[in-house]
């Protein structure tokens, strides 16, 4: 059988009131600028990887940081302060890296 007005106009109403609101448009400057402090961060930094750490301190497993800090030889009571320590290092380096894109506007050094 056809849909009838009455129930096709009852249909769109109900996917109209079920449907999730429109998001805005994605802002990817962050991202961007993420990506281009992260591509120019040298991988070893005063003699340690600290690229390497810092991938392990976000993306990697409770094992593979229990690796690491036993390798790096850091006792449990100094684990914050070297840990804060490479992700310092990064965010100096987010921050400067805006301040300069904000004085040029734009992307800087590519």
């Amino acid at each position: 059988m056809k849909e009838t007005e009455e129930e096709k106009r009852q249909r769109e109403e109900d996917e109209l009131r079920y449907r999730e609101l429109p998001q805005p448009a994605p802002d990817y400057d962050d991202a961007e600028l993420l990506q281009d402090v992260w591509s120019r961060m040298p991988d070893w930094i005063e003699g340690t990887p600290a690229k390497k750490n810092i991938k392990i301190f976000v993306f990697g497993t409770a094992r593979q940081l229990d690796n690491l800090v036993r390798k790096a030889g850091i006792p449990s009571s100094e684990y914050l302060k070297w840990r804060n320590q490479f992700i310092r290092i990064f965010f100096e380096r987010v921050e400067r890296e805006d301040e300069l894109r904000k004085e040029f506007g734009g992307v800087v050094g590519r």
